[in-house]
């Protein structure tokens, strides 16, 4: 994320409930669940707590690339998406 960007302070804040790494091609795992439209990277991933892929959040409905994100408001949208599915636990 651009160190200038607007949504920065709202990332740093939500990127603390939320375990992340980042994976090259030879990290990346291959299991079907993690494979959903394909292996490109890079994209952007949410799991429940128990590590299990949440296929239903994503940035774009249908077509391909549908867990590439482009606008960092839609990364922040879905982190907090995902915060509030589990917020409680």
């Amino acid at each position: 994320m651009n160190i200038a960007s607007p949504c920065l302070p709202l990332f740093q804040r939500l990127s603390q409930h939320f375990v992340m790494f980042q994976a090259d091609y030879a990290d990346a795992p291959s299991e079907r669940g993690f494979l959903k439209d394909g292996g490109y990277l890079p994209r952007i991933l949410f799991f429940d707590p128990s590590g299990k892929p949440l296929p239903n959040v994503k940035v774009n409905e249908s077509g391909h690339l549908i867990y590439a994100y482009t606008e960092e408001e839609e990364v922040t949208h879905n982190m907090s998406q995902v915060r509030n599915m589990f917020s409680g636990r």
